[in-house]
């Protein structure tokens, strides 16, 4: 008797400790699904801003001649990184490098840097990851004396001009 409650208790124990287990790690994939949809979401709302303000006949460019910014440099060489920098070839912005953490995944024709290396300096750095913006300014605050701005308060701005 007394080994059948033990050997239940074992086995209790056992299934008790791998339901805890299978509940943290749904818990954590919840977090990270749920940070990912933010992400998202986050960039549709941007990049469906930047289109309305392209149907409205303007364009990021009005934004950094406006502000005398004539040397950029993009953070974050993704999908929003290249519109970027498409949209201001062939203007009076001149694209200096991209800064992306994983520059050796990036395929373009700008110089790329990692945020750890020595910048150039330039008139503003433009953050395209949006989701990170605040965490991306804190890091390179220190280390460049440029304005550094999200491309989301770029396109705000000039719906506003």
């Amino acid at each position: 008797m007394k080994k059948t409650i033990i050997a239940i208790c074992g086995i209790s124990l056992l299934w008790g400790y791998m339901c805890v287990n299978l509940i943290t790690k749904l818990q954590q994939k919840i977090v990270r699904e749920r940070k990912h949809t933010e992400l998202n979401n986050t960039l549709y709302r941007t990049m469906n801003s930047w289109l309305m303000l392209m149907q409205s006949g303007k364009s990021v460019t009005d934004y950094f001649l406006e502000h005398h910014f004539y040397n950029v440099a993009i953070y974050g060489m993704g999908n929003m990184g290249e519109r970027l920098h498409d949209a201001l070839v062939g203007t009076n912005v001149y694209v200096r490098y991209g800064i992306d953490k994983k520059k050796e995944n990036i395929f373009t024709a700008l110089p790329m840097y990692t945020p750890d290396e020595e910048l150039e300096k330039v008139d503003v750095i433009v953050v395209t990851a949006v989701y990170y913006f605040t965490e991306i300014k804190q890091e390179l605050c220190n280390k460049v004396e440029c304005p550094i701005v999200s491309v989301e308060e770029i396109i705000e701005k000039v719906m506003r001009m």
